[in-house]
């Protein structure tokens, strides 16, 4: 969409883009990029991507929506989890009284939320994926349909089919995305600092910090504490 407005763009109003529309669609376009590499390099994200049960190892390799890196990070994806598996299956009681499925399904959404419609991807048959562990074989060529929702609700109630792949989805899906430290450090200061607000960087992060420690059940300790942290 972004590159489609700034062709629009350039179409229109060539260089008599006096308000620098085009300009700016430019750098946003660059910045955006930039970030968008450094998410590609991020192990822990492609991993993530590949345990979304709507996305898995098809979305990648469509080239019309990737390109030539589709392929390479669907590669390096499965390089990862291939290892996790490896490596969670020791300690996992996987034994053979675990109900094998009747018909396994290829996955594919049928519901019409945008979100569904933009993983889907076309799928020319079963995955290139023919060797190594069942489980992993099923998981990538697409069995046990996403049909939208919570994933891990969809892990969860696909656990059987899936025992080690689920505690992995379990363990990493649960990363919060964002420093939820940070987020709390800026929504504490906002309750105590008002926008008009003089108060100094040095008096707020004495008020919060006090604040964290009645928080933590210091209390009536609290000086105590201080004074032996200052020694």
């Amino acid at each position: 969409m972004l590159i489609e407005s700034q062709v629009r763009l350039d179409g229109l109003y060539s260089y008599k883009d006096v308000f620098g529309i085009a300009d700016a669609l430019s750098a946003g376009k660059a910045k955006l990029d930039e970030y968008f590499d450094m998410a590609k390099g991020n192990g822990l994200i492609v991993l993530a991507s590949i345990l979304h049960p709507g996305i898995r190892l098809s979305y990648f390799q469509d080239v019309t929506k990737w390109g030539e890196s589709g392929p390479t990070m669907a590669r390096r994806g499965r390089e990862i989890l291939g290892y996790l598996y490896e490596d969670y299956k020791p300690t996992l009681s996987v034994t053979s009284s675990v109900p094998q499925p009747t018909k396994p399904e290829i996955s594919g959404s049928s519901s019409e939320n945008w979100f569904n419609n933009l993983l889907t991807a076309p799928c020319g048959g079963p995955s290139t994926t023919s060797c190594g562990p069942e489980e992993l074989r099923d998981y990538f060529d697409g069995r046990y349909q996403y049909n939208g929702g919570n994933i891990l609700a969809w892990w969860k109630e696909n656990e059987v089919h899936f025992p080690v792949l689920s505690q992995i989805a379990q363990d990493f899906l649960a990363i919060l995305a964002t420093s939820v430290s940070v987020e709390r450090l800026f929504s504490c200061c906002k309750l105590v600092m008002s926008d008009y607000c003089n108060m100094s960087v040095e008096t707020a992060r004495r008020i919060i910090t006090c604040q964290q420690w009645l928080e933590a059940g210091l209390g009536i300790d609290l000086p105590d504490f201080i004074s032996s942290n200052n020694n």
